[in-house]
């Protein structure tokens, strides 16, 4: 059994889920008033 092909593959999905948190705080801080900013105009 090899273990170290399953640690890579955990910290793969680690990097991943950092990547889309960091997507979603982008898309809630840019995204979100530049939307409300050009309906409300």
């Amino acid at each position: 059994m090899d273990t170290g092909e399953q640690n890579e593959g955990r910290l793969i999905t680690v990097a991943q889920l950092k990547k889309t948190a960091i997507n979603k705080q982008l898309i809630n801080n840019f995204l979100l008033p530049g939307l409300i900013f050009m309906t409300s105009r």
